[in-house]
């Protein structure tokens, strides 16, 4: 189905005799994404760039597996935040877009039983993305020579007006709270997607970011503490003694005990109007406020002794 906006969309996942197929077709799909190829080459996301990009290859399919509906421009907002989280770049030449175009697509012809993108893409030899392997990019956007001096700009093929396909930023460094923690940064599809919807619930209140506390400790920690069961139970009991959760405990219980407190009041009044129960023959007093006036419901009320109430 095509929106109106021109957004292709699928409604149901291929079929597992159909996934060898389509996860061929992304293959071939990212293989020929000139962006991600200089990221990977160029090892823009550290000497683990290759891995990074299997990661990136198994969560689209993971995000086609996982979704009943797909629309590419969701796909290519988790595109670019996965380049520039992972591999530390940034796109100018709407690559993202045209490569979540052709997924959604290919996602959409593979339910038919359309496989001709593959033998297409067969017959495409990568060669944009082995011009790319070719050059070595500088941090600057510098092209250099295979000698690492820098090439001949004045090239009569190359066309300067033409947009980079991405763009190598400086590495971002953990981020470090007051406190001297690392914070855990998420990752992959996932990752992004829940910091777009943050984003988005931030701007709907608007607030300029979202906090979410961090109350367990970051994932390599838990793994290592995990291999030591004692330390790992003294994690997990410092955890469960921590004010953050005995803040929660304390308002869970007063909670528990205002909704008792309300309930034996309302049977208790009801006992009392009925003469029936423990509460029969009681004289029940209405709650006041501050200003003097009287609390509604009535039945909100102290309950006096029979003595007292004879009285």
């Amino acid at each position: 189905m095509e929106l109106r906006n021109g957004t292709v969309v699928g409604l149901h996942t291929v079929p597992p005799e159909a996934r060898p197929a389509f996860e061929e077709g992304v293959s071939l799909v990212l293989e020929r994404w000139t962006a991600l190829c200089l990221a990977i080459d160029q090892e823009w996301g550290g000497a683990n760039s290759k891995q990074k990009a299997q990661q990136l290859y198994a969560d689209i399919l993971n995000w086609f597996y996982s979704n009943k509906e797909h629309y590419a421009d969701d796909l290519e907002v988790d595109l670019e935040e996965i380049l520039l989280s992972d591999f530390n770049c940034e796109t100018e030449d709407g690559s993202p877009l045209e490569v979540a175009k052709q997924l959604v697509q290919f996602h959409r012809e593979c339910l038919q039983g359309d496989f001709s993108l593959i033998e297409r893409l067969r017959r495409i030899p990568p060669a944009i993305a082995s011009a790319c392997v070719r050059e070595r990019v500088d941090r600057d956007g510098t092209v250099l020579d295979e000698e690492g001096g820098s090439a001949n700009r004045e090239d009569d093929d190359m066309d300067m007006d033409q947009a980079p396909p991405a763009i190598p930023l400086e590495p971002k460094g953990p981020i470090i709270d007051e406190d001297g923690f690392e914070l855990v940064q998420p990752k992959g599809l996932a990752g992004a997607a829940l910091l777009r919807i943050g984003a988005q619930k931030a701007e709907a209140l608007g607030l300029e970011s979202v906090e979410f506390p961090d109350v367990r400790p970051p994932q390599a920690v838990a793994e290592a503490l995990a291999k030591n069961k004692a330390k790992f139970q003294e994690a997990e009991e410092t955890f469960n003694n921590s004010d953050f959760v005995k803040n929660l405990r304390d308002k869970s219980d007063a909670n528990r005990a205002s909704n008792r407190k309300a309930l034996q009041d309302k049977y208790c009044y009801r006992q009392a109007e009925m003469g029936v129960g423990d509460c029969a023959g009681l004289q029940l007093i209405p709650g006041m406020t501050k200003n003097g006036k009287q609390k509604t419901p009535g039945w909100l009320a102290k309950v006096l002794g029979k003595g007292e109430a004879e009285k």
